[in-house]
């Protein structure tokens, strides 16, 4: 004849006591997506759930009165029996491999409290984390192509860095700039050339649509573009002898366009050429698209705007360009930039007012180097505590003659 367990019985009762008393309903353990499983403390096992004979895949019948550490054997690397019999008993979890390689269980251990329980019962909580633990992977796998491409980005900011102005600059011409770039790299560009033989000194400032990578390869491409061009006219200085002012901007203009439709990259770029004879102040410019700089005279004490316009870069293969002319005097400031200084917000959403620029250029009377300083100290106290969105470009030019 069997021998009754009678532990087993008491046990039994005191659980339906204790779902009784700690509102543990039958339903939500079997209910539940985990694996749950009462033990006592020797893991002798007296309920678990549907999830949990599904794990240890036996009946019913066959795992009660069985111990967690006999049907666990091979599958978990701690023994439960050494959890349980910790004193003073302290809540444990711990993470273990199925022995298929292919499961991985996250366990949690608690002790169950109640003034009705005269042993100690124990609530074992096993949750599948295979697809966590898959997910997990595939991240490191992510973040590890983000941190390759995120020092790509580096590398490229180094790169677009080099594409800044390093140009000697003439005698007459003083000049400060500033560029801020929303993002590790920027769509914004500018740059200038010194033509010594023929004593003219050309500035040009360009803000690619968008920013970021794309953006800042594109600026290496005008860049390019320009600058073979520039180079072009210095090697062959007998055969562009005969070209103006005007028609050296129309070439470089219609070479960055070229550049930019050759790229195919779905972008364009607004540009502000300016071309300045220095012995005589006789200055071209052309409007590609771009915002108006002002020109502050200093004789006069007057500002107003380079006006004049033309096609953005890189919509047509066939733009139209047209080159203006005024006369520079002593003493006159040119500040060009890019619509990032107006369009940025700060946290109440404001932006920087174009009448702010103008009346701070008119107090400094063109000083360059007060304007910089000026501008730098606005946008640090208009953008601190934000993100720029846009990427921004100054450059003031003073023509001293």
């Amino acid at each position: 004849m069997k021998e009754t367990n009678h532990d087993l019985i008491a046990t039994h009762e005191i659980i339906r006591v204790l779902e009784t008393s700690l509102y543990f309903s039958r339903n939500i353990i079997d209910n539940q997506p985990d694996i749950i499983i009462i033990t006592d403390q020797a893991g002798r096992i007296y309920r678990l759930n549907q999830h949990g004979m599904t794990f240890f895949n036996r009946s019913k019948t066959d795992i009660l009165g069985r111990t967690i550490d006999e049907l666990t054997e091979g599958r978990v690397t701690r023994r439960f029996s050494e959890i349980l019999n910790k004193v003073p008993f302290e809540n444990a979890s711990f993470s273990n491999q199925d022995m298929s390689d292919e499961i991985k269980i996250y366990w949690q251990i608690t002790r169950m409290i109640d003034s009705h329980i005269k042993i100690p019962l124990f609530l074992i909580k096993g949750t599948d984390t295979t697809e966590l633990d898959h997910a997990y992977k595939k991240m490191e796998a992510i973040n590890s192509e983000k941190q390759k491409i995120e020092d790509e980005i580096k590398k490229a900011k180094i790169i677009q860095e080099t594409l800044l102005p390093d140009s000697t600059l003439p005698p007459a011409v003083k000049l400060e700039s500033i560029f801020v770039p929303a993002a590790e790299t920027s769509g914004d560009w500018f740059g200038y050339h010194y033509d010594e033989p023929d004593d003219i000194f050309n500035v040009y400032v360009g803000d690619v649509t968008g920013h970021g990578l794309s953006s800042a390869l594109l600026t290496g491409v005008v860049y390019g573009a320009i600058y073979s061009t520039e180079q072009l006219f210095h090697d062959q200085e007998k055969l562009f002898a005969s070209y103006t002012q005007s028609q050296r901007l129309m070439l470089l203009a219609s070479a960055a366009n070229s550049m930019i439709l050759k790229a195919d990259a779905r972008l364009s770029m607004t540009m502000f050429f300016i071309s300045v004879e220095i012995g005589t102040g006789k200055t071209c410019f052309l409007n590609a698209g771009h915002r108006l700089p002002f020109l502050y005279q200093a004789k006069q004490g007057q500002l107003s705007r380079i006006k004049g316009g033309g096609d953005i870069l890189g919509f047509s293969p066939d733009p139209r360009f047209d080159v203006y002319e005024f006369n520079l005097q002593p003493g006159d400031t040119i500040v060009l930039y890019t619509d990032g200084l107006l369009e940025n917000k700060d946290r109440n959403g404001q932006v920087i007012k174009e009448k702010v620029i103008r009346q701070m250029i008119v107090d400094m009377k063109g000083d360059i180097h007060q304007l910089k300083n000026g501008c730098l100290e606005l946008m640090k106290q208009s953008w601190e505590g934000t993100e720029v969105e846009d990427d921004v470009a100054m450059i003031f030019i003073s023509y001293k003659a």
